[in-house]
């Protein structure tokens, strides 16, 4: 399938329509805002673009990308050690979720933790929008915790690569 892009010197290229999916997004008390001040913001959509979340190998590059980066991974800023996030840099933290709508309420609950101590800042979710935890999902469960969440919190989800 062919579609019309932007233009050329003679008129209009053509290119195909198989392109990267565009991840949505869900910016939770200014998280975007904040995201973009601190420079990460291209960072996260960037790895949220690289891949669909369909293996964990997806996962891993993910945070070889953001490693890459600067940032560090596996990272604890929590009472238990054995907690970890995905990824860490300047107060902004990222979780990488691709089974359960439980992990991201766990990982909410540790941060809370951590923010409460100036461990964290923000957060960041990475998550698939065409199965579980669905970004569907993570969004509304943010909006119905509100008022328990009190860091920003920038949620994006990926679609399923066709």
């Amino acid at each position: 399938m062919v579609g019309i892009s932007g233009p050329t010197q003679k008129g209009y290229k053509m290119e195909s329509q198989t392109k990267k999916p565009t991840p949505k997004y869900f910016s939770f008390r200014n998280a975007e805002d904040i995201l973009r001040e601190k420079g990460q913001l291209s960072e996260v959509t960037q790895a949220a673009s690289l891949t669909d979340l369909s293996s964990q190998t997806d996962h891993d590059t993910i945070k070889k990308y953001l490693h890459d980066k600067g940032w560090e991974v596996e990272v604890s800023k929590f009472p238990v050690g054995s907690y970890r996030l995905d990824a860490f840099r300047r107060g902004t933290g990222l979780e990488i979720e691709r089974s359960l709508i439980d992990a991201i309420h766990r990982s909410l609950f540790r941060c809370i933790w951590s923010f409460q101590e100036q461990q964290l800042e923000m957060l960041v979710f990475i998550v698939p929008s065409y199965k579980e935890p669905k970004f569907a999902n993570v969004k509304r469960d943010i909006e119905a915790f509100k008022n328990a969440i009190p860091f920003p919190v920038y949620l994006l989800g990926v679609s399923k690569k066709q």
